[in-house]
Parts: structure tokens; sequence; C-alpha cells
């Protein structure tokens, strides 16, 4: 029996492949108008210029990235109306994972509206995303 079969499908995971999180709405798009392509687009040249993209590409990504749930309206203002988790940190390190190979495995921090490190399940009503 696969240790995956021992998991809960309402645990969060500790690792995601790179496609998914590059697919995932970023937070971090405010000085580019909301634009996500020009954040990656900006964001990509600066790992081609930097070290980051051939770090990852040797020894995977090691800094877990910040996916965020929930309704802070803080942050949601950023969201641009869109709903469901968020990048909130870590865009250069899954855009380069993603570059180098779009399934390698991205270790995940998840938080809630207030902050707080989700530590093992996932919040049950999501209508408020």
């Amino acid at each position: 029996m696969a240790a995956s079969d021992h998991v809960s499908p309402h645990q969060l995971s500790m690792f995601m492949p790179a496609r998914e999180l590059y697919g995932m709405h970023a937070l971090d798009t405010s000085g580019f108008g909301g634009d996500v392509d020009a954040m990656r687009s900006a964001k990509r040249d600066t790992n081609a210029k930097g070290k980051i993209g051939r770090s990852i590409e040797a020894e995977g990504v090691r800094k877990p990235v910040q996916v965020h749930h929930g309704n802070d309206p803080e942050i949601n203002r950023f969201r641009g109306g869109v709903k469901g988790p968020a990048l909130a940190n870590g865009n250069h390190r899954v855009i380069a994972a993603y570059d180098a190979n779009p399934d390698m495995e991205v270790p995940v921090e998840h938080y809630d509206s207030g902050n707080k490190l989700f530590v093992a399940m996932r919040r049950q009503d999501t209508s408020d995303w």
C-alpha cells in the first residue's frame, strides 16, 4: 500500500509540483498593474541574471514558498477578484523550478487569513475564498 493511501483528502500538501504552483494566482503583481504574465516575465529575467535559476536546477527548492488561503481584506486587494489559494511568497523560486522541471516538487507552507501557518488540515468552509 502506498504512503499516499494514508493521506486524508483534507490534508494540505507539504510539497507541490512547480506546475501547480505556477498556475496559481500570485499576490505579487501590484507593481505590474495586476498582470501576472508581466510579473513572471520580469522575475524570470531576474532569475536568468542571478544564481537562483542555476541553484534550483541543480539542487531544487530548499526554502518553502507560501500559499495563502482565506479572506483577509488587506491581502485580497492584491487578488484582483481571484478566489482560491494564492502564491504569497516565493514567485522567483516557483518560476525557476517550473523552468527547470515543471514536475519538480517544491516545499510549501500554507497560511490562513491571520497569517497563521496551517498545520495539518485544510479549511472545510471555502466559501470565503
